[in-house]
């Protein structure tokens, strides 16, 4: 059984959780311990980049999400993570349901993964504070 530990910040945008993720990886570093980021994998995808957004792109992201933090696993023993599988799923609900680009199967199909993923995570922390606009999809400072 692998001794890694992968623990996801989760929030809305602007809450800290990028600062956080770094703070707590730099104190880590600091303690001793192998600790590496799993940056937030929205940044790198080619939809939001474009100003596209379509179902299409959260799973562009939950793609992405998965490759960061496995990248990050093989670097450190504690990884945090800047978002989770379950913001995907969060994200498709909030823009999409009630709309005519809802699809049920894409949904049932992202929630189904993210329920049998999340438990690889040792724990995820949802970071509350100042509410933003989900259709801004970047903060100004990106």
């Amino acid at each position: 059984m692998s001794s890694r530990k992968r623990y996801a910040i989760t929030g809305l945008h602007g809450v800290g959780k990028t600062s956080l993720c770094y703070a707590v990886a730099g104190r880590l570093r600091r303690l001793g311990l192998n600790a590496a980021v799993a940056r937030e994998s929205a940044r790198e995808s080619h939809y939001l980049l474009m100003r596209t957004i379509i179902p299409q792109m959260e799973l562009e992201i939950l793609g992405l999400q998965l490759v960061e933090e496995a990248r990050a696993e093989l670097q450190a023993d504690v990884v945090l993570c800047d978002r989770s599988v379950v913001d995907t799923v969060a994200y498709y609900l909030a823009r999409f349901r009630e709309t005519e680009l809802w699809d049920q199967e894409v949904y049932e199909a992202i929630e189904g993964f993210a329920r049998c993923y999340v438990s690889s995570y040792a724990s995820i922390y949802l970071l509350e504070g100042a509410k933003f606009d989900i259709a801004d999809s970047f903060r100004d400072a990106d």
